[in-house]
């Protein structure tokens, strides 16, 4: 039985080599005719229960408890890369 972590280091690949990160870059200009782009951010609130004992740690402005996870993709919007 194979848990989460191992299906997602199974289909989150991040670019390991100057020659991978070029191929990311040069798709972004041939797509989106972005020059110099490498990969694009985006952040999201991801609701969770209260921790117990965490008080207000994970409680955000919007009045809920979260953790935050920061997305980094390619071009084609795969993601090369989660962040919690």
């Amino acid at each position: 039985q194979k848990n989460n972590h191992t299906y997602l280091c199974y289909y989150v690949k991040c670019p390991n080599t100057a020659e991978n990160w070029k191929e990311v870059s040069n798709e972004f200009l041939r797509k989106w005719h972005y020059s110099w782009a490498i990969a694009a951010i985006d952040g999201k609130l991801v609701r969770i229960q209260c921790p117990a004992n965490s008080n207000t740690l994970f409680y955000n402005y919007k009045k809920f408890y979260s953790i935050n996870m920061l997305a980094v993709v390619n071009a084609n919007y795969e993601i090369m890369l989660i962040l919690t």
